[in-house]
């Protein structure tokens, strides 16, 4: 089963979006699947999620997709041939639910203990999380411009979030 299926079995109230992005922010300090699924679960809401075995293994899909040294670590947002407007907004709530994982997992931090290039992105990913599609849908939707604009930004959420995953906390790590 793909991570998307997984996704769908594992959510009953949220969108996949929302439980990709906000596992994705927890993964920072829980690197096992159970206790990243117990942090799910305490975040959202057992009556949002399916506990029991389809989150642990969406978890599991998830942990896997981030260590996998070939990059192959994808967002869970709508495919190309949905509207850039929708793409893009959905975009920016992965990033907002990334940043309540991460924010959930690391309330204490204060941004001492991690790195400023950590932060940077954290920065960055707060800044994409406030995109508005109406402004993207009042740009030309077909715009060869907007569609490669869409495309770097979620490169650099893609690859921001696997350089997050490999930044190593000294402490406050689920192993």
């Amino acid at each position: 089963m793909d991570i998307e299926a997984l996704a769908i079995n594992a959510s009953c109230g949220i969108n996949i979006a929302q439980l990709h992005g906000s596992a994705c922010g927890l993964s920072y300090t829980h690197r096992d699947a159970e206790s990243l699924s117990r942090a799910l679960v305490e975040l959202w809401g057992s009556d949002q999620l399916a506990y029991e075995l389809p989150l642990v293994q969406f978890c599991e899909a998830v942990l896997t997709s981030l260590e996998s040294e070939d990059l192959e670590f994808e967002l869970l947002t709508p495919d190309d041939d949905e509207a850039i407007g929708e793409r893009s907004a959905v975009l920016g709530e992965w990033c907002e639910n990334y940043l309540t994982g991460f924010g959930f997992c690391t309330p204490d931090t204060g941004g001492g203990n991690i790195g400023e290039d950590i932060q940077e992105l954290i920065s960055d990913f707060a800044a994409i999380a406030h995109i508005e599609s109406t402004n993207i849908e009042s740009a030309d939707e077909d715009s060869e411009e907007a569609e490669v604009a869409y495309a770097e930004l979620y490169e650099y959420v893609r690859v921001g979030v696997i350089l997050v995953f490999t930044d190593k906390p000294e402490a406050g790590r689920d192993e």
